[in-house]
Order: structure tokens, then sequence, then C-alpha cells
């Protein structure tokens, strides 16, 4: 018995080492082939990348289940999504039961936990979410079925617990022109498993939630809380709200009611109220207030927040349920200690209704919202029905805001404002009454204006200040009314009409205007948010940020700017119109000075797709200084380093397209550009293609540097500069040269040099005195010598190849020529002589003939002078008779009348006859100087 045992207690701790060795060899020994299937599986099934750094599977962590773990996990998507990660975690970890495959139960996953995740969602202006990654089935015929994979137990969840650590998400809905952001995200789901019946324990916090649409903050930095107890019916999906909070800062919120989802349909009866009646909670809403000193705040007032979400949604026939909120706040105020005035008066009814099946259902109704700020009082009043078929609107804003009044109300801490803004309008009507032009039945009366109005706060890059200005609505139009704005060192200052207003801001139509925009000083750069240093600092100007054209409007301006900065350029007297439309800017005839030259812009720059510009231009540059040039354009610095070392002026003209990054660079690959360069005189203070020419030849000091007189075509195609063979002179050495020099600062060209023997070394002068002495003419050695340079390689490291094998052509030329010359000189010498001759008896016939033109034309003039002179007195004449009858006029009224008759028929006679005799005499000058140019050339046929 005693052997027994002994053998079976060696078995078991035999068994218990095995079983520790493979817990400790299995996951290391297959963990290279684990890590490949996961990531081919990953891959295979996503239209994105996915990848991880490692992965760790552990019997014992999570013993006796099985816990994987994947680390600095990621998924990033594909074109358009290229550049944005969707998904991306620390860790992931899966604590999973393996043992059910031993009694076919099942694989049971007991736990998920993500470990700092960063979700980045994005729906793109035509509707494609970076999210729609998984691939479509495209299977149609039915495979053989796998009797093998069929014995595999299938993997059920079984959760106990499901986590989310540190996460942070991402909304960003460009189509909807929305975005959302939570920070500092953790979320922990734990329940009670009881066959189908599950009690689920959900606690969610973050830290801070934004939330902005149309241009419009409604929470920021706001503190969020969800407790709830669900009850789960998993074999019917229904779930019940058992005991539930929510809040967002002091505002908390209690749920109840069910979600049934028993197949594509979800029923829903949710509603929800405040659990406190305190003003104070709704106040926390409001991140001005709730950021500074909110526990010392004191308010009055009762609130009562209510609404519910029910009905049914089914996604594919777009059936949502109806919605409603309601809101009451009756006289409520609040004050902060140590503050002299406080905010009083307020009363707000506000109800809003969704129909999910009926959307033209739907209304708006801001029956009443009323406050004192300090001692102005403030009154408004909104209604919106029919929003599907015919919008109808009404409301009425009335009430005076004292900006000043606000920092003796709320501390504002590093926030400064002042100035007056007074309104007094009312607007009632429908849509349909705009679109027809049904201007007198549409209401639209009153105005809004602006007086000293100053804002400085570090959320914008410089203080705004508003002197003057006014908003006159009506039916029709809105008219800008001396509105000035300055932001910083920059004025700008609006003039004109917006029509459609009324449209474009209840119904998402375009808003268009004439108006005339005038500015003294344009500092763009101090207008802009500060950007981050880049590790260009040093070396380059900072990059710029792409400049977004709004949607939703058509504006013609007028423009005039005195002087602009922007980037590192500085321009004056810009002059222009530009017309914005449909996410289009497009300059006509838009003129500047800058760099030292004149500017003439005209085409389009366009910003439809995201994150990207396209511009479609003409320009004409006349004497742009390089130096000035270079400096102020990083385009300049990274796509044609050439220019660096470069002295003079150049003009332009040139046509361009081209794709823009967002820091407003050309995408090389997508430039085309045809145009031709021109300037009178160009130096090279450091180039080395030339440096080294000059070395290889052995020139002397003398050899200049300077371009004369160029004019070169040119050609930007993918990228890559294209240059027509063009002439010119470096000093007075003539050169010709052509190629191609690569946006990529590669260069591949050739240039051809008439170089004069003085500029050569003496050996190089000697060979060819020698060389031209053993021909039997008497013949001088070449004045030039004709160079080829082939230049490859690097702009700033260029490889260069010399070919001076036309020399000896030269010297074979120069022989034939000698001989043609010698004949052909004496023959051009009498040509010469007849030539002179002919030249100075046809000089003497063209003087003659003009001196007869010019007599003959300054007769004419008389005459038509005369004619017109006689015309101009007998037409003063009849006039002063005309006077002179009404002057004398008598009698009746009837006889006045008559007697002015007359002298009106006496003037009207006299202005026809004036006007016919001055037609006649330049109708006969305009004669004589046609046959004064017949007399000019008659010496021509002689």
């Amino acid at each position: 018995m005693r052997k027994i045992l002994r053998i079976l207690g060696k078995t078991l701790i035999i068994l218990v080492a095995v079983i520790v060795l493979a817990i400790i060899i299995v996951p290391v020994a297959f963990k290279g082939k684990i890590l490949d299937i996961a990531r081919t599986t990953l891959n295979e099934n996503l239209n994105a990348k996915a990848d991880f750094t490692d992965v760790r599977i552990s019997l014992i962590r999570s013993f006796p289940n099985l816990e994987v773990e994947l680390d600095r996990f990621y998924i990033a998507g594909y074109e358009p999504f290229e550049k944005d990660t969707l998904v991306s975690l620390k860790s992931f970890r899966v604590a999973l039961n393996p043992f059910g495959v031993i009694g076919k139960k099942g694989i049971r996953v007991k736990k998920i936990i993500l470990d700092h995740p960063v979700i980045h969602a994005v729906v793109l202006e035509n509707g494609q979410a970076n999210w729609d990654i998984v691939p479509e089935s495209t299977d149609t015929v039915s495979e053989p079925v796998d009797t093998a994979a069929a014995t595999i137990p299938p993997v059920k969840v079984s959760l106990k617990k499901f986590a989310i650590q540190n996460g942070r998400i991402t909304y960003d809905d460009r189509q909807g022109n929305m975005s959302a952001r939570l920070n500092d995200l953790d979320f922990l789901l734990s329940g009670k498993f009881s066959g189908d019946s599950v009690t689920l324990d959900m606690l969610t916090t973050a830290g801070g939630i934004d939330v902005s649409m149309d241009g419009i903050r409604y929470m920021h930095d706001a503190a969020f809380r969800f407790t709830a107890t669900l009850g789960a019916d998993l074999e019917n999906m229904i779930f019940t709200f058992l005991n539930n909070e929510l809040s967002l800062n002091d505002l908390v919120l209690a749920f109840r009611g069910t979600v049934a989802m028993p197949d594509d349909q979800i029923n829903v009866d949710i509603g929800f109220a405040t659990q406190s009646t305190s003003f104070k909670s709704l106040l926390s809403m409001v991140p001005a207030v709730y950021k500074t000193d909110f526990q010392d705040l004191t308010a009055t007032g009762n609130l009562k927040l209510d609404g519910y979400v029910r009905g049914q949604y089914i996604a594919a026939d777009s059936v949502y349920p109806e919605a409603a909120l309601n809101l009451k706040v009756q006289d409520a105020g609040f004050s902060y200690p140590g503050l002299p005035k406080s905010v009083s008066d307020v009363n707000i009814d506000v109800a809003v209704f969704a129909d999910g099946t009926r959307p033209d259902a739907s209304t708006v109704d801001v029956n009443r919202f009323d406050m004192k700020v300090g001692e102005n009082p403030f009154h408004a009043s909104l209604h919106i029905s029919h929003p599907v078929s015919d919008p109808a609107v009404e409301g009425k804003f009335t009430g005076t805001i004292d900006l000043g009044t606000f920092n003796d109300v709320i501390p504002l801490d590093s926030t400064s404002m002042s100035g007056v803004i007074t309104t007094d309008l009312a607007f009632g009507g429908t849509m349909s009454m705009l679109e027809k032009e049904q201007y007198d039945r549409f209401r639209a009366d009153g105005a809004i204006r602006f007086n000293q109005l100053y804002l400085a706060t570090p959320e914008i890059p410089a203080p705004v200040d508003i002197p003057s200005g006014a908003l006159l609505f009506s039916p029709r139009y809105v008219k800008l009314n001396d509105f000035t704005i300055h932001i910083g060192r920059s004025d700008m200052a609006f003039s004109g009409n917006l029509e459609n207003f009324i449209p474009w801001w209840f119904n998402d139509q375009v808003v268009s205007g004439n108006l005339a925009f005038r500015s003294h000083m344009m500092d763009v750069n101090g207008m802009m948010p500060a950007g981050s240093e880049t590790e260009e600092a040093d070396t380059l100007p900072p990059e710029l940020a792409l400049i977004e054209i709004p949607d939703r409007i058509d504006f013609v301006f007028t423009t005039s700017v005195d002087s602009l900065i922007f980037g590192n350029i500085m321009a004056d007297r810009l002059k222009g119109k530009i017309t914005v439309k449909d996410k289009k800017a497009s300059l006509d005839g838009f003129a500047l000075h800058s760099m030292g030259g004149n500017i003439l812009v005209s085409g389009d720059y366009a910003t439809v797709v995201p994150d990207t510009a396209f511009v479609d231009l003409s320009l004409a540059v006349n004497n742009i200084d390089i130096p000035s040039a270079y400096q102020s354009l990083v385009t300049l610095q990274r796509m044609a380093s050439f220019a660096d070392g470069m002295q003079g002026k150049v003009s332009l003209r040139f046509s361009l397209t081209a794709s823009l990054d967002k820091t407003m660079m050309p995408v090389l690959t997508s430039i085309n550009s045809k145009g031709r360069l021109q300037s009178k005189s160009l130096q090279l203070v450091s180039g080395s293609t030339f440096d080294k020419i000059r070395n290889m030849l052995k020139l002397n000091e003398k050899t200049t540097n300077t371009f004369k007189d160029l004019d070169i075509g040119f050609e930007i195609v993918n990228g890559n500069i294209i240059l027509e063979p063009f002439k010119s002179k470096l000093g007075d050495i003539p050169v010709t040269m052509g190629g191609e020099i690569g946006l990529d600062k590669m260069v591949n060209y050739d240039i051809t040099l008439d170089i004069p023997r003085k500029y050569m070394g003496s050996q190089a002068n000697e060979a060819m005195n020698n060389l031209f002495k053993k021909t039997t003419l008497d013949l001088k050695a070449a004045e030039t010598i004709p160079v080829v340079a082939k230049v490859t390689g690097p702009v700033n490291k260029p490889q260069i190849k010399l070919d001076l094998s036309q020399n000896v052509k030269a010297t074979a030329t120069a022989v034939k020529e000698a001989v043609k010359e010698k004949v052909e000189a004496e023959v051009e010498q009498k040509k010469e002589e007849v030539k002179i001759a002919v030249d100075a008896e046809k000089e003497k016939l063209r003087q003659e003939a003009n001196a007869r033109a010019d007599a003959f034309l300054e007769e004419a003039g008389k005459r038509r002078d005369e004619m017109i002179r006689r015309a101009e007195l007998e037409k003063q004449k009849a006039f002063a008779r005309a006077d002179s009858l009404e002057k004398n006029a008598s009698g009746t009224i009837l006889d006045k009348i008559k007697i002015k008759a007359q002298a009106e028929a006496i003037r009207k006679a006299a202005a026809v006859a004036h006007d016919k005799t001055v037609r006649i005499a330049n109708d006969k000058y305009k004669k004589a100087g046609e046959e004064t140019e017949k007399i000019r050339k008659s010496w021509e046929k002689k």
C-alpha cells in the first residue's frame, strides 16, 4: 500500500511539475507563432492596418483562467484616413476559461480590460467614416461544411468585468459640423449572472467633456459621472434602468424606463428629470461660472428640467423615437461674494419636441428667456415649427448688454471686457416667404448696435476692439453700417448688405452679400493662434496653418488694404475683388506691392477637401527683389534652394495649379506651372556650379558672375522645373543653357559658354596660337573658346563634365571662313556704297512728303475750328434770344406758358444745329487726316 502511495505521490509531483512547466514554457515556445497568427488574422479581416508590439500569455495571473495581453495595440486607416489612428491602446487584456473545450461547453470570456485607449472617430464631408473598416462579405457560393471546424466549441461571453482605464475619445463629424471630446475616461462594468437574467453595474467618469456644433461651444471641460444598475433579460434582450444617476458638473439627472432590442429594431421608453430643483445646478453648465469659485456662488430660484425619449428606432426605415425636453426657471438669480452687482430676475421657459416619425411636427419654443445683469434687462423669445416642409420662425430680442457689467458680476480672472450691445429686433414668417421674395409678408425689423466693445482673454491671440458698428435688419437684407473691428494691430472696416441672412441662420442656407472691405493694417500673424515651435525654427520661418474657406456663403469683397503681414511676407497697396463661394475664393485683378516689386494675381483658392487647399492662379510679378523673396517665402526656400545667394530683380509671368497641405506648402507632385522669367541683371554671389567651372578652366579673376538680359521660359511638371534652352551673357561671356532642375534639389542641364581668350590662362592661349600658325593663310587664333558643361547631381554639390571638342571644329571652320570672308568683304563694300546713296534720296523724298502732309492737316484743323466757333456763337445768340423772351413775357399765365414753350423750342433747335455743325466739322477733319496719310506715303511710289 505504501509502495502504491509512493508511486502515486511521485506521479502527482511529476504531473504538477509538468503542468507548471507547461504554464511557463508553452506561452514562450509558441509566442512567435501566436504573434504571426494574430497579426495576419487582424489585417485579413479589416480594411485597415492593425498591429501591436508584443503579446503575453499567462495561466498564472488569472488562474485558472488564461490571460492574453496585447501591448501597444493600434488600428490605422487607409486612404483617405492614412494619417489618422482610429484606435490605440497601451494594453488590451482578455481573461478566458479555455477548459470549456474539454467539456465542449465553449471558451468563456471572463474579463476585458482596455488600458489608456485613445479613439479618434472622424466623419468626412461626404459622410465617409473612418471606423467603417470591416469589409462586406462578397461570398455568393456556399462553401462545403468543415466538419473539423464544426467540432470546435464556440466562444461565449461570460463577463464578470469590463473596464476602460484612463481613456480619451474624440469625435469629429465634419459633415454635421460637430465635434466632441471625452478626457480621462474611466468605465467599469460588472455583473451578477444567473441564467439569462443579469444585473449589470456600471460606473463611468470623465474628467472633461467638450462639445461644439456649428462653431458654437456648448460644453467646455465639463465633469461627467454616470452610475447605473441595469436589469438585463438576455433571452428577450430587454434592459431596465433600476437605479441610476447622471451628472454634468453639478446638474444631476435620474433615468427610468427600458430599452428593448427584440430584432433589428430598438424600442425605447426612457424618461429623465433633475433630482435637484436648485438653479445653481443649472449654472454649473455655464463654463465661465463653473470654473470660477463656483462653491462661493450664492443662487436663488427654482429649476425644473425633465424629458423623455420614447418610440422605435429602425435604421433601415429611418424611423427614430420621439424626444422632448422641458426647462423652467422661476425668479432666479445669483451673485458672488465681494462683487458689487448680481444677475437677477432670471425666468426661463423652454420646450423642445422632436418627432422621430414625423420630423415636420418637431417644434422649438423658447417662450421666455429673461434676465437682468446689473441694472440692464434683457428679454428674448423664439419659436420654430414645421422645420422640414416650410420652417416658420418667430422671435424677439430686446435689451442692453453692458459687457463691463460682467466684470462686476462674475470673477473673470484674466478676461477683460467692456462696451455696450443694444438689441431691438423682432422677426416672424416662413422660409417660403423669403424664397418667393414676399418680403412684405415677412416681418424683420430692428437693429443690433455695438459701441466701444473690447474683449481680451487668453483664449484669443489678440484683444478684439469694436469701436462702432450696427446690423440693421430688414426682410430683404441685413445692412452692415460703419462696422469696424480692431484685432491687435489689425483694423478692418466693413460696409454693405448681407442677403438671405435669416434662412442662413435658421435653415442652413447660403448667405450672400456685397461688402466693401477696408484696412490700414492687416497683421494676419497677430490674429492666428500661437503655434508650437518646429525643429526647423532656427533655419526656416515657422509653418503657417491652412486657411479654410467657410461654406454656405456667397460674398463679393471689394478689398483695399494699405499694409499686410502674413508669415514673413510684408505687402502693401492691396486692391482688388475677391469672390467667396462654395468654399472657394476667386481673385479678380488682385494687385499688391511686396518684396520690392508689384504682383498681380487672378485665379482660385479652394478648400473643398479637408486639410487640403487647391490653387489655380495666374501671376504677373514685376521686379521683385530675389533676397527679399527668399527671406519671405518658405516655399521658395524649400523648393528652390538654388535661389539662395542670388542678387538682383526678376519679373515673372506664369500660371500655377497645385495642391497645398495643411501647412500651406505645395505638394510637389501636384505642381503644374508654365511661365517666363526675365531679369536685366542677376548676380550669383555664391554659385557652386559656375565656381567649379571657373576653377576647372583656370579662368582668371576678371571673370564676372553676373548674368545679363535673362529671358527664360520654364515649365513645372510633376515636381520638376524644365528650362527651355535660353541665351544670356555672364558678363561678356555668351551663355546657352537648358535642362531640368528637380524640386527634390537634383539637377540635370547643359551649359555652353563662348569664353573670350582674355579670361583663359597663358598655357591655353599659347596652344591656340600654335595651332593657327600651322595654316598657310594669314590667320589669327579664335578670340573665343566654346566650352560645353554637363551638370548633374545635387544642386549644392553638382557634378560637372567639360567638353572642349568644339575647339577643333572651330579651327577648321575658321580656315574655310577666312577665304570666304575675303571675297565677300569686297562685294559688301560696293553694296554699302550704293545703299547709302539710295537711302539718302529716300530720306529727302520722305521729308518733303511729311512737310506737305503737315501743312494740309494744319489747314484742315483751322477750318474745323472756325466752323465750331461759328456754331457756338450762333447757339449762344439763340439761347440769349430765348432767355429774353422768357424774361419779358407778359399777359396771362397761359400766355407765359406759350412763350416759355417757344423759348424752349428755340434752345432745342439751336442745340441741334450746333451739334450737327460740330459733327460735320469733325467728319471733314477726319477725312483730311486720312488724306494726310496718303500724302505721307506718296514718296514710296517715287
